[in-house]
């Protein structure tokens, strides 16, 4: 096996074991959070933060943006370039920033005040809440060159314990905010605003100490800081599209239902996000090496390392997806003190959606590499938009809240197959190749791998020892299927390679 190949398995190896403690202590917290400021607050306080990321659409453009022209750079071995484009980056990220409090202070405001369902008196709390998300999103997005930095060198462990030390963080608000004697809901938006604080500042210290490019300069080039601009353009309107599905449907949600609702889909989407942290870890092993490849005119070896990708990282999802799906009222209840109407469908039907979604991570990082990006941004965001007015329209004629996230899932399959014919367009790619090597191979993994975790649930009543066997059959059936099946005999012996190491530091 390559190189590269050999550094993806012990990156993702190292991010495997430390992001399964941060996957245990992150779904506690939340049944912490959620005990200690009740379902109603804890449902203003996510569709108020959701106000602050809708004004995070430059932001998260630009990341993209960064990230796509550091590891460029990097690639190419241009180390005087590296450190001009990761100034001029923090430049953006500067007027950026300026601009989204502007638009935070007048619009959000007013969004705030007359849009959302918020009871009169919490009001007062939720403005709090509202300002405190605002700074730590300025806090966050001003850290984008350095994570950018981090992932183009591909070193990756720093992600995991800058992670452990974020959710203990939150996890010791969460214990804090319950013997507080002010206002609970207040209190945790401030605290978690100097947790943010923190963790930025740790990213620009250690960049700062370790990479001499992460040295602020006084740098100017027009053309450069444009043709960011111009990529970080095209791919707003994506960022915008995923806004609107995500955060749009909140708000519709909201306006319809009331933050009870919004409870139980952000109990669902913290659950999706704990689990695609596993795949998203394992696939920002494998971004820079796609990045890198392209730049260095290496097609054969990127369109190999993208289908390799595309495989692992729908298995590493299914073995997080398959046992949370089949035990959600089992395992919710294990979980939550209180569990909010709605939560066990809604968790069901995201976590459909995310492995739909697993298998897009490698067709999204190849354009990008390419620079041509406005095609597939336009199209796909395009599709993902469909979300909003699709959504308004079935819940105006009287669907149920999960409803959205049906349609969600259908419009997810459409985006899928749409990136897959633009990639064609923009460079020498097989359609075909890649439907029957990861889509089709994943479906049948799939299948295969689900026949007898679904008997046991049929058969042996729900409980605890079902929870346990039922994990413990499917992680078994998946690895065993996906080794034999999914693995070249070098790429198994790699692996192996890298979990014994592992153990044998650890013990």
């Amino acid at each position: 096996m390559q190189a590269s190949n050999k550094k993806i398995i012990k990156n993702t190896i190292a991010l495997y074991f430390r992001q399964f403690l941060v996957l245990t202590v992150s779904l506690y917290t939340y049944r912490v959070v959620l005990a200690n400021l009740g379902v109603t607050d804890f449902g203003i306080y996510n569709v108020v933060g959701g106000v602050v990321a809708m004004f995070s659409l430059l932001s998260s453009s630009m990341a993209t943006a960064t990230n796509r022209f550091l590891s460029f750079d990097l690639g190419r071995g241009n180390f005087v370039q590296l450190r001009k484009t990761f100034n001029l980056s923090f430049v953006a990220y500067l007027c950026t920033s300026f601009f989204l409090i502007i638009l935070a202070e007048t619009i959000g405001v007013w969004f705030v005040s007359n849009k959302l369902v918020i009871p009169e008196v919490r009001m007062s709390a939720a403005f709090v809440v509202y300002q405190s998300a605002i700074v730590s999103f300025i806090f966050t997005i001003c850290t984008i060159p350095c994570t950018a930095m981090i992932i183009a060198h591909e070193n990756m462990s720093v992600y995991a314990y800058v992670s452990i030390f974020d959710v203990m963080s939150k996890l010791i608000i969460a214990f804090l905010i319950k013997y507080s004697s002010v206002d609970k809901l207040a209190l945790y938006g401030l605290l978690i605003t100097i947790s943010t604080f923190v963790v930025s500042s740790y990213y620009w210290c250690y960049c700062y100490v370790k990479y001499k490019e992460c040295h602020l300069l006084l740098f100017w080039n027009k053309k450069k800081f444009f043709q960011l601009f111009s990529f970080a353009g095209w791919n707003l309107f994506g960022a915008a599209s995923g806004l609107i599905k995500n955060q749009g449907i909140n708000i519709l949600l909201n306006m319809f239902f009331g933050p009870v609702v919004n409870a139980a889909r952000a109990i669902a989407m913290q659950v999706n996000n704990s689990v695609c942290l596993f795949a998203q870890n394992f696939f920002t092993a494998v971004q820079p090496q796609i990045i890198k490849n392209y730049a260095n005119k290496e097609s054969e070896k990127m369109l190999l390392l993208m289908i390799r990708s595309g495989k692992m990282t729908f298995c590493l999802m299914l073995l997080v997806v398959m046992p949370l799906f089949l035990e959600t009222p089992t395992i919710l209840a294990l979980w939550l003190k209180e569990v909010p109407e709605d939560t066990v469908i809604f968790s069901r039907l995201v976590l459909v959606e995310s492995l739909i979604e697993s298998m897009s991570y490698p067709i999204g990082t190849a354009l990008n590499a390419t620079g041509r990006v406005k095609v597939y941004q336009i199209v796909v965001g395009s599709i993902q938009i469909m979300n909003f007015p699709f959504a308004f329209v079935a819940l105006y004629c009287g669907a149920p809240a999960y409803g959205v996230m049906i349609l969600s899932i259908v419009i997810s399959m459409g985006a899928f197959v749409a990136r897959l014919f633009i990639l064609k367009r923009n460079m020498f790619f097989s359609v075909s190749s890649y439907f029957r090597s990861v889509v089709l191979f994943s479906l049948i993994m799939l299948v295969i791998t689900s026949v007898i975790p679904c008997m046991e649930n049929c058969v042996i009543p729900h409980g605890v020892g079902r929870l346990i066997l039922t994990i413990f059959s499917s992680s078994i059936i998946i690895l065993l299927f996906f080794g034999f099946k999914g693995l070249t005999k070098q790429e198994r012996d790699a692996l192996l390679s890298a979990i014994k190491g592992k153990i044998l530091r650890t013990k």
